[in-house]
């Protein structure tokens, strides 16, 4: 089948040229984003194809990637993408990114059991409940997606690295089951009870900012952490962060707290504090004001 897109032949074209092959069919990694691509007919010609990248096009109809059985990365960000039940058969494939489209409906995921890698991010999904028997995953993205409540994650136990960012979380429960997280992002939710990640003891990276939370107390325990960031929360009591002797950089502006004592034996690389009235000398929030260096103990106090 010929391919009936001129932009996506330029893009073959540039591809079949730079990796020097003689058939479609022994093209590993095709590079076609932001060229206008809008039909992805003759695609299936590229039966050897690995890696694809499709970023920011205005595709639309999925129905030719289904060929693709050799795929090891398929990347569809920011098209106008509706239904994914094209990819239902790809059910080898270990990286999707499928962010930034029109997706309401994620139920073909659940056959795509081989995920370890998904960003769905950016799409207004009704339900999520199909991502949480895919068991094999340890990077998950969900910024943006219209949620109230984090998909089941009983069976997330590989999941390393979550990303739910601008959503409309009030709290983390489901995740008490992922104890290999690595790093979580929920920033700009509605939490105000961390409750949930006080097993989580291997976080090395933890950022809620933008959320309604008072009580650190849960995070005293998690002490592999390295950062996190607190920014635009109501925090006033840093005595819980003492014992995170691991911590290297610290986002507490914009709150109200009114002592750095709790955490002044900390070795900390980095620390922002502008915008907490309470604290001496502490500058006010803006960027490249903030405390930060050696020196931060110092210039904190004023002394």
């Amino acid at each position: 089948m010929a391919i009936a897109d001129p932009a996506l032949q330029h893009a073959v074209d540039d591809a079949v040229r730079r990796e020097g092959v003689r058939r479609l069919s022994e093209l590993r990694s095709l590079d076609g984003s932001s060229r206008g691509i809008t039909d992805l007919s003759g695609i299936e010609s590229l039966t050897g194809l690995r890696r694809l990248r499709l970023d920011d096009n205005a595709v639309h109809d999925l129905e030719p990637l289904g060929a693709l059985r050799s795929l090891t990365g398929l990347f569809l960000g920011g098209n106008d993408i509706e239904d994914l039940g094209a990819l239902r058969g790809l059910d080898q494939l270990p990286a999707l990114d499928v962010s930034a489209n029109r997706i309401t409906d994620v139920g073909a995921l659940s056959s795509m059991t081989c995920l370890t890698w998904l960003d769905v991010s950016h799409n207004a999904v009704d339900g999520l409940e199909a991502i949480g028997g895919l068991r094999y995953l340890t990077r998950l993205a969900l910024e943006d997606v219209g949620m109230r409540a984090l998909p089941p994650c009983d069976d997330l136990v590989r999941l390393r690295s979550l990303s739910v960012p601008r959503n409309h979380l009030s709290e983390l429960g489901p995740l008490s089951s992922c104890k290999e997280l690595r790093a979580l992002d929920a920033r700009a939710n509605d939490i105000d009870d961390v409750a949930a990640v006080a097993t989580l003891h291997q976080l090395r990276h933890l950022d809620l900012s933008e959320n309604p939370l008072v009580d650190l107390a849960p995070l005293s325990a998690l002490h592999q952490l390295r950062t996190l960031y607190l920014w635009c929360c109501e925090v006033e009591d840093l005595s819980p962060l003492a014992p995170l002797a691991h911590l290297a950089e610290l986002g507490v502006a914009d709150n109200r707290v009114a002592s750095i004592d709790p955490i002044r034996h900390l070795d900390l690389d980095l620390l922002f504090l502008g915008g907490n009235d309470g604290v001496p000398d502490a500058p006010p929030a803006a960027p490249g004001r903030d405390l930060r260096g050696p020196g931060w103990r110092r210039d904190a106090t004023g002394s």
